[in-house]
């Protein structure tokens, strides 16, 4: 009458039972456990309630409720429970049980936190493990202590759980390595490492000060102290992972003028400043005549259901990506679509349910009798377009909802908000739609700029958003270097928004770098022919000569480009 178990499984067999007896949960059942063939009699006598215990009632009961394999407890369970033991019987016959059972486990990292057996490496965990563990935070590392048989326990653990190192936590480490081992470790992960080419992705998106100064450095004389014992192949290789969309090689020196002093800087900035300020109202007016269509209203963005003026702003957004156009061009390609008709059709439908809009423009444009010439670049992105167009609701939203996230998270990635279906931000507001990262490009930070400068988003959450308002287009990089700022991206890159910002921020101030709140606005018009002279009274207040740009580029004004 005072039995309450039977063993079951793998525990029926008495060797497994044996080397098992003393574990917890096992030896305080002494005098209530029987084997399955005496409970089958006990049944027949009216004896009901005995319940089974298994191997993984063991293992679960061993990690109690939160689930923590400390090194004794691993190494209890690691004497017994190893990859090969549980592919030959009688553990074999529990093994689907026992792995999901363990694959929920936490150990101890080396910063004597306790993680999920996913999220952790160890130095003999094969060659891509030891490269990583030269780099990742400790956090991530398992803790000495696990040895011999705990460690056997933790490969089983790890053996289902998913254990994937991921590219956004292989940039983390990187971006946080301190010291030369870490960072001689980065390096080798990214041209020798399994990920390596993820973390190259992730790192070129905006790379981390130190190692745009060693690319530099290539760059100059090909060499630095951290690839010290590097082949030459080596030294090619990780150039052409890290800058592979201004690959050459042998490295050649970039030339152009000295950046000048901190005070200098200073000085130019806050004569920008002052013109902007006594010219704010005229510039703002002026420069939304060149960009919004005649039919646009900032004021329907602000109602949630209004389709067509956030599809207008999307397509802005996007065209701004393309570099070398003016502001009214865009202009002019949304005023056309205005006048024949068809712009407002498509803004409004919801493919892909409503196609016919999107079919009637193709079928129109690629017709025999047409000879349509203009506005190449722009018909070009309707694929871009489309996806805008389908996938709208969740866009608008996730841009509502941007200021608020980036208080909750402090950093945001442009990159990973314009993939809603990937971040996990998004993910947190049930956001699913497709990336258009590459669709908006630098055209994001014109997105959120504008939102930010004319009132869509509240004095807080412009606030929460100033790091990210900043455009990096080639006119504002190339002024940017000249002051001095030498941790931009070879190429237009949205993430570089916040490291110009913390630059502004350094000269400027908090709020003077604001520029009342059109945060980047002036340093892209300074930059243009119409403001050649504005720009050369700025720098004389320096004492310098203002940088020469190409006057035939990104000279804003209107018409139909050929």
């Amino acid at each position: 009458s005072e039995v309450r178990h039977f063993t079951e499984g793998a525990l029926t067999d008495s060797t497994v039972l044996a080397q098992v007896s003393h574990w917890a949960g096992l030896a305080e059942l002494g005098g209530r456990l029987i084997g399955g063939h005496v409970r089958t009699r006990l049944e027949k006598l009216g004896f009901s309630g005995i319940q089974p215990v298994t191997m993984v009632c063991l293992l679960k009961y061993g990690l109690a409720e939160h689930g923590r394999a400390d090194a004794s407890v691993a190494t209890r369970f690691g004497k017994v429970v190893t990859l090969k033991t549980i592919e030959d019987e009688p553990l074999q016959q529990e093994r689907k049980a026992i792995l999901a059972a363990v694959r929920q486990a936490k150990f101890r990292a080396q910063d004597d936190t306790w993680r999920p057996v996913k999220d952790l490496s160890f130095e003999t965990g094969g060659e891509d493990e030891r490269l990583i563990c030269g780099f990742a935070s400790a956090s991530a590392l398992l803790h000495d202590s696990y040895q011999g048989a705990a460690l056997e326990f933790f490969k089983v653990a790890r053996s289902t759980s998913g254990y994937r190192p991921r590219a956004d936590l292989l940039r983390t480490w990187a971006d946080r390595a301190d010291d030369r081992d870490r960072r001689r470790a980065v390096l080798r992960y990214v041209i020798s490492g399994q990920h390596g080419r993820e973390l190259a992705s992730v790192l070129h998106v905006r790379l981390p000060t130190w190692v745009t100064r060693l690319l530099d450095g290539l760059r100059s004389d090909r060499s630095d102290p951290l690839l010290d014992g590097w082949s030459e192949e080596d030294m090619k290789c990780l150039l052409f992972e890290l800058r592979p969309n201004s690959f050459v090689w042998p490295p050649e020196p970039t030339a152009g003028p000295q950046p000048i002093s901190v005070d200098a800087a200073r000085t130019i900035l806050n004569a920008l400043f002052s013109w902007w300020v006594t010219n704010r109202n005229d510039e703002r007016h002026q420069y939304s005549r060149r960009v919004y269509p005649e039919s646009f209203s900032l004021e329907k963005l602000g109602k949630s259901e209004n389709r067509s003026s956030w599809f207008t702003m999307f397509a802005l957004a996007c065209f701004h990506a393309f570099g070398r156009a003016r502001d009214g061009q865009h202009r002019g390609f949304i005023d056309r679509g205005d006048r024949e008709g068809w712009w407002r059709e498509i803004a409004e439908s919801r493919p892909p349910d409503e196609m016919e809009p999107w079919i009637t423009r193709l079928e129109d444009w690629s017709a025999p009798d047409k000879d349509v010439q203009d506005f190449l670049p722009w018909r070009r992105t309707f694929v871009d377009l489309y996806a805008i167009a389908r996938w709208l609701p969740e866009y608008a939203e996730l841009f509502r909802k941007l200021p608020s996230i980036a208080r909750k998270e402090h950093i945001i990635s442009l990159n990973h908000a314009l993939r809603p279906t990937y971040w996990h931000a998004a993910g947190q507001l049930g956001l699913n739609a497709a990336p258009i990262n590459r669709s908006l490009g630098i055209g994001v930070n014109w997105l959120i700029r504008e939102l930010a400068r004319n009132g869509i988003y509240d004095p807080d959450e412009a606030k929460s958003m100033a790091p990210y308002c900043w455009m990096p287009t080639e006119r504002v990089r190339k002024l940017l270097v000249r002051f001095g700022m030498s941790n931009l991206s070879s190429s237009a890159n949205p993430e570089d928004s916040r490291e110009i910002h913390t630059f502004i921020v350094k000269h400027l101030g908090a709020e003077r770098a604001r520029f009342g709140g059109d945060f980047d606005l002036p340093l892209q018009l300074i930059t243009r022919a119409r403001y050649r002279d504005v720009l050369n009274q700025c720098f004389q207040q320096g004492g310098l000569d203002a940088p020469d740009f190409d006057d035939d580029a990104d000279e804003p004004g209107g018409g139909d480009p050929a």
